[in-house]
């Protein structure tokens, strides 16, 4: 749910493609703008493309807390969440983790992600960062 009519850019990262497309519509249907990438090196070149206000994406990937980590480093705006369970690899790094949906809660964690986004968001605003 962007605010002040500014259009919220989030790079979403997963090996899942059902998951990418699922997450990528939920958040374009809140407002946001959504890029699918499959892996870091994917996620790298959509990052060398376009700056982003959120990082999505799962730890478990190769390369992806690096890349994360370099992401940060040159736009300390930026906001990360993890898919998934928090675990090691995100800690740290991660402001919000979400998991993925299955058929019994696909329409309430539908909603979990798309009021966490706003709400990282909004952290961000509120703290001067965004």
């Amino acid at each position: 749910m962007p605010e002040n009519d500014v259009v919220r850019t989030i790079l979403i990262v997963s090996d899942d493609i059902g998951f990418l497309m699922w997450l990528g519509r939920a958040l374009t249907d809140v407002g946001f703008r959504a890029f699918p990438a499959t892996n870091s090196a994917e996620a790298a070149l959509r990052a060398a493309e376009s700056e982003f206000d959120v990082v999505i994406a799962d730890f478990n990937l190769e390369g992806i807390r690096h890349l994360v980590e370099e992401l940060c480093r040159r736009n300390p705006r930026l906001g990360v969440m993890a898919i998934g369970e928090p675990s090691g690899i995100a800690e740290g790094i991660a402001e919000v983790a979400v998991p993925k949906p299955s058929d019994s809660n696909e329409s309430a964690i539908r909603e979990l992600w798309q009021t966490e986004v706003s709400r990282l968001l909004e952290r961000k605003h509120s703290a001067g960062s965004v």
